[in-house]
């Protein structure tokens, strides 16, 4: 009997990955409908922002008009992460934080790195009480994942 060759695993991830991104439409190709919440609240570092990003002083001027607009995107649009993550953050810096942490849990359901990234951070700098790094890590890498 002839040797047998072993396969890199990384050219079997390689593979993967692409029979993947094949059947996936990339971003390009997917319609994303920009709202006035993409508008008021999209986040600058979030890679599925579809409108430029408003920065954090912009934001709070802004926090009420933006907290309406994401509220009634998210009604319209309740799977999408994107949505879900700037009502989020409209929502804290509006100073609703309760309302925010839940509908950032719900943002990362949706799919959103941005959110997981966003909360990760808070469980690592104190914000929300003692640093939860196990739960930083979690978070983190669902970003990563993305």
């Amino acid at each position: 009997m002839g040797r047998r060759r072993r396969v890199p695993s990384s050219l079997i991830t390689l593979v993967a990955l692409s029979l993947g991104a094949a059947a996936v439409p990339s971003p390009a190709q997917r319609l994303v409908v920009v709202t006035e919440c993409d508008r008021l609240a999209a986040h600058g570092q979030d890679p599925e922002r579809a409108a430029p990003g408003v920065d954090a002083a912009t934001l709070a001027a802004q926090a009420g008009q933006a907290v309406a607009a994401c509220q009634q995107a998210v009604a319209q649009y309740p799977d999408t992460g994107r949505l879900r993550f700037q009502l989020g953050r409209a929502l804290w810096v509006a100073g609703k934080r309760d309302e925010s942490l839940a509908e950032m849990r719900r943002a990362v359901e949706a799919g959103s790195s941005a959110a997981a990234g966003w909360l990760g951070a808070r469980h690592t700098d104190g914000t929300l009480g003692k640093a939860d790094f196990s739960e930083a890590a979690r978070l983190f890498r669902i970003a990563a994942e993305k």
